[in-house]
């Protein structure tokens, strides 16, 4: 069993339409809105920190 601890968030009902149906389409390798969602967090927040006024802040993830 993982020791991650996991937290809820909530998105529009229309936004998790659109994640479905990319993970639907299987172009990707998404197998749930939470993977999709870590994967998209993730990335925003590496382009956050790439900026060059945001580079003392850490990050966890």
């Amino acid at each position: 069993m993982s020791d991650k601890k996991y937290t809820t968030i909530q998105i529009p009902t229309e936004l998790a339409h659109v994640i479905d149906e990319i993970i639907g389409k299987h172009k990707f390798s998404y197998r749930s809105r939470a993977e999709f969602t870590v994967e998209a967090i993730r990335k925003r927040i590496e382009d956050i920190l790439q900026e060059p006024k945001n580079q003392e802040v850490k990050a966890v993830a």
